[in-house]
């Protein structure tokens, strides 16, 4: 699995390591993709863990998405509220059948934050069943000469990148 995941970020333009250590701990897959959306960098960081392999359970991809946080952060010289480049961390938490309930209410809580500086996420995939649990992508509400529109952007908003990089993911699993 994890051979065919690391393929797939390669020719998606990620650098990635195996058993990427990070403030004491691990992830089995690390993706790393700089790039741009106008002027403004982007930065989009992977963290693949194998939920069987491992045996995790919320508390501890909880623990591993926090430790992921604070690895990127550390990275960073501003504070969140005044940079200009802003992390995407993504951890994903794959196993052939996802059976824990509080796993998957972890990946669907929300995460973003008024302060910005970051976005960040937790995403759980069933390969079996070829579909992921996460909190949904990112929508902006904008009224347009007094007409309230709702657009989503999918390769500006870091949030929405990482869903749509999943389900093209998924296609290829």
């Amino acid at each position: 699995m994890i051979i065919r995941i690391k393929d797939f970020l390669t020719n998606s333009g990620f650098q990635t390591t195996e058993n990427f250590p990070f403030t004491g701990l691990y992830s089995d897959l690390y993706a790393f993709r700089k790039g741009r959306n106008f002027v403004f960098p982007q930065r989009d960081y992977l963290f693949f863990h194998d939920i069987e392999k491992r045996n995790i359970d919320a508390r501890s991809a909880k623990s591993l998405h926090e430790a992921a946080r604070t690895f990127v952060n550390s990275e960073y010289k501003l504070p969140k509220a005044m940079r200009l480049t802003v992390p995407n961390i993504t951890s994903v938490f794959y196993a052939d059948k996802v059976t824990d309930n509080e796993l998957i209410k972890l990946a669907n809580e929300w995460t973003r934050s008024v302060i910005g500086g970051e976005i960040h996420q937790v995403i759980v995939i069933d390969t079996a069943s070829k579909t992921f649990y996460s909190q949904g992508t990112h929508t902006v509400r904008a009224v347009v000469e007094g007409i309230a529109v709702k657009m989503t952007f999918d390769k500006i908003d870091p949030q929405n990148r990482a869903q749509h990089l999943i389900e093209k993911l998924l296609m290829t699993l």
